[in-house]
């Protein structure tokens, strides 16, 4: 059962991907700034903790 799309769809589906692949790099960015603060906490914490 195959179907087929018309142009016009298949310019809609691009344009919902590319907003898609937009929101994920974005979360990824968003996670990436949240996992460099807790692991500057960590190190932070480490270093009282130890006195490095």
């Amino acid at each position: 059962m195959t179907q087929e799309l018309s142009i016009e769809q298949l310019k809609a589906l691009v344009k919902q991907l590319e907003q898609d692949n937009s929101k994920l790099k974005k979360n990824a960015k968003e996670m990436q700034h949240q996992i460099d603060l807790l692991i500057s906490k960590l190190n932070l914490s480490s270093s009282k903790r130890f006195g490095k």
